[in-house]
């Protein structure tokens, strides 16, 4: 039985980047049952609005959380005061080596983003991703709110390149590319670390043609995308986005009419 946004439960799924190259563990889709904005309006306990201040991933026995921390700029429905920390399971860490481990369909988030969040109450159990067999999760993950039917439950606020208008786009459930560059430089110059000390191994000294550096790694790897390719546009100075068309941002709401859609519906 799968409840209102509620995936068929499954393990978080291993990305991992050495030495610059992306490997990605595919795994088939889960059941995700749609979830009208008019239904989340009514079912969320908090409904937020504000940027991404800060996510930082850690390990948790045999899995990665991620605690994202949410600068508020307003409230549409109930109130957590002037920061929101929510933990989820999956993210990325650095060390001991660069990995990245999601969930199929939960949300993503990015420093700097703005973002409009539906959130319920731990207790309802309806979006928190399950755990790998055996593991044990933390505290601050089990009393944690969570993204109201994963994805569908996050909006990020874009402007349109064209109007300047400020959109509500649901970018989890757009099939969209998104690149945070900062992540990407980081998770470069730790891989070019890691082959540092594996070429060392093979006798490659760092500093010869042969040993790649943070710069050159990216360059002739096809698994990174270009960030200055025309498919790309930029949705803050970091963050881009790629297909920026295929968003279709002239048929997105804007963030009034969104705003006014939700709050009609929470009446209801």
């Amino acid at each position: 039985m799968i409840s209102m946004g509620l995936m068929s439960k499954k393990a978080v799924f291993p990305i991992f980047l050495i030495a610059g190259i992306l490997l990605p563990v595919v795994a088939s889709a889960g059941a995700l049952q749609k979830i009208t904005v008019e239904e989340m309006a009514k079912l969320a306990d908090v409904i937020v609005v504000g940027p991404v201040e800060k996510k930082e991933g850690a390990w948790v026995d045999k899995h990665i959380e991620t605690t994202i921390r949410i600068q508020v700029s307003e409230y549409w429905k109930g109130s957590l005061g002037s920061t929101i920390e929510l933990t989820q399971m999956g993210g990325e860490v650095t060390r001991p080596f660069p990995i990245a481990m999601h969930a199929d369909g939960a949300p993503r988030f990015f420093e700097g983003e703005r973002v409009i969040l539906f959130l319920e109450k731990p207790k309802q159990n309806r979006s928190a991703a399950p755990p790998p067999p055996g593991a044990k999760i933390s505290e601050k993950l089990t009393s944690s709110m969570q993204v109201l039917g994963w994805a569908q439950g996050k909006y990020t606020i874009i402007s349109d390149p064209k109007t300047g208008e400020d959109k509500a786009v649901c970018l989890g459930m757009q099939n969209v590319r998104v690149v945070d560059k900062r992540e990407m430089d980081k998770l470069c110059a730790v891989a070019a670390e890691y082959e540092k000390y594996r070429l060392k191994n093979k006798g490659i000294a760092a500093g010869s043609k042969e040993f790649p550096t943070k710069d050159n790694l990216k360059k002739p790897n096809p698994k990174i995308e270009n960030l200055a390719s025309q498919n790309y546009t930029s949705i803050t100075p970091h963050i881009s986005v790629k297909d920026m068309a295929s968003l279709s941002l002239d048929k997105q709401a804007s963030i009034e009419k969104f705003k006014a859609l939700v709050i009609e519906n929470m009446k209801k």
